[in-house]
């Protein structure tokens, strides 16, 4: 896993130059939609920030909403092809001929998009679908330039973020481990400004994943209108996590201020601070510091970071 975080920067130009090759359906379309569940659909949320509109609607769940239809785009995303709902959002793409584009890596999404000569975006190889980060973001910001959902130059987007992360990479290590050393035997607890939602939650979901622990989130300034007073009393030992960046509205710098005087002698308050020259850079830069972090706690715990058997277990069950 050590390996796969360090060269987790290579994966956006790889991912590009293999969604190049897909021949995709043309638009325009009214909506575009995205279905997936756990590693597969992180980054949907990412791109609805980093864009800094909704151009992508999520549906972790079995099937589509009923708005959706023919001039509508469905995107089903599975690294193992195998992910009951997703299976179920497809035939129900195919059952109401809705233009359709397949991410996977493999298994039986891969095998009914050849059989159906659905555009197919075949995802490399990885250790778990939350280690290809780049490959599926990659493969979605092209497919949002080639249906013209967005304007970027792709190939020199994602050239410049792969540099800057390679750039970057001592220093998210080095903050990585002192932060898994300082918050062993805590819950994490992570706040962010409301443009960082889709990293903030999948700091948790890597703190759930990679280190096998209990972790939550939520956003500034909601915290602050609810959450905030369950600290009135403390049930678990907790650690709280701010993660920030250079652009931040004023207000939400004195809100976590406020915030952290108010609860300091309670917990722990630790501040992961962005770098970067735009919110896609601050973004994945944060998320490499939460692949560290995430991957020296599990050592600190003694564990593996790699597998997840409880969902593993999970699924034999469902069967």
């Amino acid at each position: 896993m050590y390996q796969a975080i360090l060269s987790s920067s290579d994966q956006f130009l790889e991912g590009l130059k293999i969604a190049k090759q897909v021949v995709l359906p043309k638009g325009p379309f009214n909506s575009i939609i995205m279905t997936g569940m756990g590693g597969s659909s992180l980054v949907a949320d990412l791109v609805n920030d980093i864009l800094g509109h909704p151009c992508l609607s999520i549906v972790r769940d079995y099937g589509l909403p009923s708005w959706v239809g023919k001039k509508d785009l469905v995107i089903c995303a599975s690294y193992s092809g195998n992910t009951e709902e997703t299976l179920f959002s497809f035939e129900e793409t195919i059952k109401k001929n809705i233009p359709l584009i397949v991410l996977a890596h493999g298994g039986k999404l891969k095998e009914k998009a050849k059989e159906k000569n659905i555009p197919f975006i075949q995802i490399p190889e990885s250790l778990q679908p939350r280690l290809a980060t780049g490959y599926f973001f990659s493969s979605l910001i092209y497919i949002l330039s080639t249906v013209r959902e967005i304007k970027w130059d792709v190939q020199q987007t994602l050239g410049d973020l792969s540099l800057f992360l390679k750039q970057r990479l001592k220093a998210q290590e080095e903050i990585g481990k002192q932060l898994a050393k300082e918050i062993k035997s805590f819950v994490p607890l992570i706040y962010a400004p409301t443009d960082l939602f889709g990293v903030a939650r999948i700091w948790k979901i890597k703190m759930n994943e990679n280190a096998k622990v209990q972790s939550f989130f939520n956003t500034f300034p909601e915290v602050n209108h609810n959450e905030m007073v369950g600290f009135t009393q403390t049930l678990m030992q907790t650690a709280i996590i701010y993660l920030k960046k250079k652009s931040m509205h004023p207000q939400i710098f004195k809100r976590m201020q406020v915030m952290e005087g108010l609860l300091k002698y309670k917990m722990p308050f630790f501040h992961v601070e962005a770098r970067g020259s735009n919110l896609l850079q601050e973004s994945f830069d944060l998320l490499s510091i939460a692949d560290f972090t995430t991957y020296f706690l599990a050592q600190n715990y003694g564990i593996d970071p790699v597998p997840v058997h409880l969902v593993e277990e999970f699924k034999e069950k469902l069967k």
